[in-house]
């Protein structure tokens, strides 16, 4: 399967992008897979490389109980917590997006991506040209807030304070996105910015 490019003018182009990201000339993302993925509401996951083993359960609690219809889940899926709950949406056949903060080839899908890639369950995305080969702290900035944009809603398990995570959670209040988290409380200023505590199972409910 190769990977094709989708231009700012063409339908499928998430309007998020377009709107939030306001760059000049806007990127062209190169795909590979099912493009009308983008179509569905979108669940961005942006989340802490470190965090709580409490919230670390919540998230994948989360995982297992999304419904596998309606809500596609969208996000780098690169720190290992991530991938692990990516495992679990494909083996839910729960349809996902994800992200890559690299150029995206012939040869960036896993051995275990392939067959949700083929059934249309998986898109792979990128915003960065064949020379970004290796992804670098920066690009995994942009990567997120090209998750953000694209999403309706975001779901923020644990975003540590004064983090890059928490940066980009700021950036999604800012454009007025709903931000979901089980790692906040009314003592803690991202929930006085406006992110909403939640748990796996209302969330979950929420979105079936």
């Amino acid at each position: 399967m190769q990977p094709i490019p989708l231009f700012p003018d063409h339908h499928l182009y998430p309007e998020g992008v377009s709107r939030f990201l306001q760059a000049s000339p806007l990127p062209v993302l190169t795909t590979l897979g099912d493009r009308e993925l983008l179509a569905q509401p979108l669940l961005g996951l942006v989340c802490s490389v470190a965090l709580p083993g409490s919230i670390l359960l919540e998230t994948y609690d989360f995982a297992k109980k999304v419904s596998s219809e309606g809500w596609v889940i969208v996000g780098g899926f690169h720190s290992p917590m991530e991938r692990q709950v990516l495992e679990v949406l494909l083996a839910r056949h729960v349809p996902a997006i994800v992200c890559v903060a690299r150029r995206l080839g012939r040869r960036s899908i896993p051995v275990t991506w392939k067959s949700a890639v083929e059934e249309k369950r998986l898109l792979l995305v990128s915003p960065f040209p064949d020379k970004r080969r290796r992804v670098t702290c920066s690009l995994a900035h942009q990567r997120n807030r090209l998750v953000v944009a694209m999403s309706r809603e975001v779901l923020a398990p644990f975003a540590a304070t004064g983090g890059k995570t928490e940066k980009i959670v700021r950036e999604a209040l800012v454009w007025k996105k709903p931000v979901w988290s089980s790692g906040v409380d009314e003592e803690d200023e991202k929930f006085a910015l406006g992110v909403q505590e939640t748990d796996a199972r209302t969330l979950a409910t929420r979105l079936a």
